[in-house]
């Protein structure tokens, strides 16, 4: 067949300023919206990796293929229909997401006088049938839809698709290596402050987390009740997919790591991980948590400087807040971990970019108050090696949060102002990241 996977949600008004928000989808993990994004390389935009394993599987399986980030080129509507209708499709794979439901049929209109289109995304669920009556949507595939999407184009039909998920390092291993635009993969971003000059090459060595936080919409969206909630790849295979991106894109001058939580389990196969990306002979940077690699109960400080001298520049990793709000979310987490974290890595000469959360469900201005405090304190240890942003915390129908609160994904921003208000501390003249993202 030949298949069109569309990733594009309509831009909106930002409410703080006279610019525009613009969209990611949660093929790259998690739907938000960034103020006046750049789409150049130097804006914060995500490599949408599902997606990518899915352009080549349904290649792989022999279907012609066109894949159009309509998000990333911060198209409108017109536009994004025109390229649609270029690429002469016999099916529209459309990502959807709670986020953006309020504007998606709006694109569909459009869409289905072109072709029938076959929902996916995170708020794809069985009991979801009322997505089926959007307009032009011929089926839907519930949960993770890389196998599932395969197995409904060899047999299309009507209504909610079967689910299968990929399970285990053999079935990782059997996925074709994702497919990376030549024209755009470049202007795909997560850069840090002290990301090198040049072009950043995204790739992921697993994804999955066996946390299960309760903000955590893709997790709790995609396997509620998986039996592997972390998938990786094997070492050979992921060194044999990082050598092909460095060899396709030799103009890049950095590597980023987008795993979801970064954990080898066994300590070798970390280490081994390390030797790999220095034979790339490129600075990298990798998305953990502060407690993935421990040793006797502190922070492996071993495996971090072999990794620092293996060209490991930086490390993502989610705080969310203080140590009530880490036990709120379910987050596992003892906060003196950060700490010593910070200062493990840094004292490395690894910078550390930390992610935190305002407006979550049970908390209250206290609470919040805490989070800041521990950004200034972190901020405080080694400035030029520290970055962070705020966002808030999202409320779905997905999360376990769900009604534990009224708050909106569209209203972040001006939420953040009135914790600036009320909390005496200027979040956003702290932050470094200055496109602040939303939901």
């Amino acid at each position: 067949m030949r298949v069109t996977i569309l990733n594009y949600a309509l831009p909106e008004p930002c409410q703080t300023s006279n610019g525009t928000r613009w969209w990611h989808k949660s093929g790259s993990r998690w739907p938000a919206t960034i103020s006046d994004r750049a789409n150049d390389g130097t804006g914060y935009f995500p490599w949408p990796f599902l997606l990518a394993y899915l352009h080549s599987l349904l290649e792989k399986a022999g279907h012609s293929v066109v894949t159009v980030d309509a998000c990333l080129m911060k198209l409108d509507l017109a536009q994004v229909v025109e390229m649609v209708a270029a690429s002469e499709p016999e099916i529209v794979i459309f990502e959807t997401s709670e986020q953006t439901e309020h504007s998606d049929p709006v694109i569909l209109e459009q869409i289905s006088s072109i072709a029938p289109v076959l929902l996916i995304g995170p708020n794809v669920q069985k009991d979801r049938l009322d997505l089926l009556n959007w307009p032009g949507v011929k089926a839907a595939v519930p949960g993770e839809y890389l196998i599932s999407v395969a197995d409904y184009l060899a047999n299309p039909g009507v209504g909610m698709a079967s689910q299968r998920e990929v399970l285990g390092v053999e079935q990782m291993d059997a996925l074709p290596f994702a497919y990376r635009d030549p024209d755009l993969f470049e202007r795909y971003s997560a850069r840090f402050k002290t990301t090198p000059e040049g072009p950043q090459g995204q790739f992921v060595s697993m994804w999955g987390c066996q946390y299960r936080c309760k903000f955590c919409i893709w997790i709790h969206a995609y396997w509620p009740k998986s039996s592997q909630i972390q998938k990786l790849f094997s070492l050979d295979r992921l060194e044999r997919e990082v050598q092909g991106l460095v060899e396709a894109f030799p103009g890049v001058t950095s590597l980023y790591d987008d795993a979801d939580n970064h954990f080898y389990r066994q300590r070798d196969d970390a280490i081994a991980y390390g030797d790999i990306m220095g034979r790339t002979g490129l600075p990298w940077a990798v998305l953990t948590r502060s407690d993935s690699y421990m040793l006797d109960g502190s922070v492996d400080r071993d495996l971090w400087r072999h990794w620092a001298e293996n060209g490991c520049y930086a490390v993502k990793i989610g705080v969310e807040g203080g140590q009530r709000v880490a036990d709120a979310t379910n987050k596992r987490l003892d906060i003196e971990n950060v700490r010593e974290f910070v200062r493990t890595v840094q004292d490395l000469g690894i910078q550390v970019f930390a992610s935190f959360m305002v407006n979550v469900p049970g908390m209250d201005k206290q609470s919040e108050q805490e989070t800041l405090d521990l950004i200034q304190e972190l901020n405080s240890y080694n400035p030029d090696l520290f970055e962070y942003f705020i966002s808030s915390c999202d409320v779905t129908e997905v999360s376990p949060f769900r009604k534990d609160v009224e708050t909106s994904n569209h209203d972040g921003q001006a939420q953040i102002e009135r914790v600036i208000d009320d909390g005496k501390l200027d979040i956003m003249s702290l932050s470094q990241q200055p496109n602040n993202i939303e939901g």
